[in-house]
């Protein structure tokens, strides 16, 4: 992944705060026993094939 104007060291925090980012609300996610709302549905799929 690459950003403009910033180094690759910056990036690289940059891109492994978002994946912890993700994770964290996966692992949210898998808590959750019933799916009763669409937006769970959506939440799900969007945290599985990204944003």
């Amino acid at each position: 992944m690459q950003f403009k104007g910033i180094g690759e060291a910056k990036s690289i925090k940059i891109t492994a705060a978002m994946e912890l980012g993700r994770r964290h609300k996966l692992a949210q996610i898998q808590r959750r026993l019933k799916i009763t709302l669409t937006q769970t549905v959506f939440d799900i799929m969007q945290t599985l094939l990204g944003s």
